[in-house]
């Protein structure tokens, strides 16, 4: 679906220099997603969840970003609302907005904002804001912000249903913890790879994984990985976030491969 969800707008579009309420990351404690007018037309070919609450701060810094380099829209709006965005504060009380953003992939596309006290006035999201946020809202990627660098990151695995009982592999390990720099690289790399699975999921949990990043986020994501210690070609994982934990993601082969090295020794 291309960019029929990104509002028209009767006149010209003449942008100045000005962002709608700038809010503090730091002070964001959660952002509330309620689908609004996409969830009620039977042509949608996204599958927009009925409402969503972020509380990850990558994710969180992501929908802030993309509020406070919104450019002032001039002029009258003519839009529907696609989705309410409720940003929670961390001391109390919350800020709503009107958010559209597109399923589109084109570039150049733009989101818009609008700040239910002020519904007269129209705020331009950047694209590249908007792709973020699309990747967040349709859930493209497993990993909302793209892993550059991986100086400071530290994987922890800790094996779940493969050390049950008996069926625990020999020599594997408990629980393990990887800092070196060309080691976390291809975990994080199979994460960014990933690609999203349709369909319902049915699986056991290999191994929890504990991605941490370094300051200033201090932050931590927590994935479900299932690594096989299979070497045939074309085997899969499975990657699925906990913040998420209905939709899944496929880690590519020769991903896999480099991971199940790393998991198993080889």
């Amino acid at each position: 679906m291309l960019g029929r969800w990104v509002p028209l707008l009767i006149c010209s579009l003449f942008l100045i220099i000005l962002g709608c309420s700038n809010l503090k990351a730091s002070e964001v404690s959660s952002i509330r997603i309620e689908c609004v007018d996409i969830c009620n037309r039977e042509d949608s070919q996204a599958e927009p969840f009925t409402e969503k609450t972020f509380t990850d701060p990558e994710a969180i810094r992501a929908f802030v970003n993309a509020v406070n380099k919104a450019s002032r829209i001039k002029g009258e709006l003519d839009y529907g609302v696609t989705f309410r965005m409720y940003a929670a504060y961390k001391n109390g009380g919350e800020k709503v907005y009107s958010l559209n953003i597109s399923d589109s992939k084109k570039e150049g596309i733009r989101g818009l904002l609008v700040d239910s006290k002020d519904s007269g006035k129209g705020y331009s999201i950047p694209s590249k804001n908007h792709e973020e946020l699309r990747k967040l809202i349709y859930g493209e990627d497993a990993n909302y912000s793209q892993m550059n660098g991986n100086e400071g990151i530290t994987i922890r695995l800790q094996c779940v249903d493969l050390c049950k009982g008996e069926q625990k592999p020999a020599g594997l390990f408990t629980e393990k913890t990887f800092t070196d720099p060309d080691e976390t690289s291809e975990f994080i790399n199979a994460i960014n790879k990933a690609s999203k699975m349709n369909g319902m999921l049915n699986y056991t949990t290999n191994f929890l994984m504990y991605v941490s990043y370094p300051e200033p986020e201090a932050a931590e994501k927590v994935y479900v990985l299932n690594i096989a210690n299979v070497k045939d070609e074309g085997v899969r994982g499975l990657l699925v976030d906990t913040m998420d934990s209905e939709q899944g993601y496929e880690i590519q082969p020769e991903f896999h491969e480099e991971l199940r090295k790393l998991i198993y020794g080889e």
